[in-house]
């Protein structure tokens, strides 16, 4: 063991190998601590839930676990993360209801022209007629969609002819 002029260890409070043990005396030569070394491992704040990189010798510190959360609703029980599940359902039924949105949007832009030709007041075509029918009929059935079962939404599928430009 290297011991410096002023008879100090020199490896006192420096573990050999990252997360190996840690012996350190009190500096007083009367007794030897082993300390728990957790450096470079990942610790969750309890609180914000944000996650820090350990970069020092001993115990996790108050307010915070080793132990990862394991989805974005997470939130500390004082004991363990728990996923509160009604945030998780609210934030389902919201990411649905975008997607409903987005369902119809894309719907629409197929019967863009055959909105025009009735705005100029045009006559449409038996085909036309058709694919305006599909699209209303698969639009109407995607607003009737009950998002508040999510993630488990039963979507409507589009007929074939509502995908047609």
């Amino acid at each position: 063991m290297a011991i410096s002029s002023q008879g100090h260890n020199q490896y006192v409070g420096r573990s050999l190998t990252v997360n190996g043990p840690v012996m350190r005396d009190t500096y007083t030569w009367q007794a030897w601590l082993h300390q728990e070394d957790h450096r470079v491992e990942i610790a969750y704040s309890i609180t914000d839930r944000s996650e820090s990189t350990i970069n020092y010798i001993g115990a996790i510190k108050e307010g915070f676990s080793s132990i990862a959360l394991a989805s974005d609703y997470d939130r500390w029980d004082g004991t363990a993360w728990v996923t509160d599940i009604t945030a998780q359902h609210m934030s389902e039924v919201a990411s649905d209801g975008l997607h409903t949105q987005q369902l119809v949007d894309a719907t629409m832009q197929c019967i863009s022209v055959i909105q025009l030709k009735l705005q100029v007041g045009r006559v449409l075509t038996d085909v036309e007629k058709t694919k305006l029918n599909n699209v209303l009929d698969y639009i109407d059935a995607v607003n009737a969609v009950d998002t508040s079962t999510a993630p488990d939404v039963n979507w409507p599928v589009r007929v074939a002819s509502t995908i047609q430009h």
